[in-house]
């Protein structure tokens, strides 16, 4: 599967559009902070089900006959249904796989792993705030 460019391109314009929000915290209007949270709402409409989609189908492609643990996490478990510790055990495993997907000069793997440690961290975030 080939990441299609415009996805990342409509990812760095969302998190361009955070960047530029937190900078200019505090001296935003009401009009101007409303208008902000109108088109993040729209970008995160837009980008969620792309989000999704890349979360199932990466884990499909980093798995490896190399990697029994790291495939067992992946494979056999709904991503969004995770425990915190699995959640921690996943993310430890994707940093060490990135690692060797560098040493390996391997980019495709290495953003995969990137990908599916974003969307980690944010299950992770998720988790800790309930």
């Amino acid at each position: 599967m080939q990441i299609d460019t415009s996805i990342i391109v409509a990812l760095i314009a969302l998190l361009g559009t955070i960047l530029v929000a937190a900078l200019n915290f505090g001296k935003m209007s009401k009009a101007d902070a409303i208008h902000l949270e109108h088109r993040l709402t729209g970008l995160e409409s837009k980008i969620e089900p792309i989000w999704e989609a890349i979360l199932q189908e990466i884990p499909k492609l980093l798995i490896s006959p190399h990697t029994p643990e790291f495939d067992d996490l992946v494979a056999t478990r709904a991503l969004t249904n995770m425990p915190l510790a699995d959640v921690d055990k996943l993310l430890g495993l994707l940093n060490i796989e990135y690692e060797v997907a560098l040493k390996k000069r391997d980019s495709g793997r290495a953003i995969g792993i990137v990908l599916m440690r974003a969307g980690m961290a944010g299950l992770k975030a998720e988790l800790m705030s309930k």
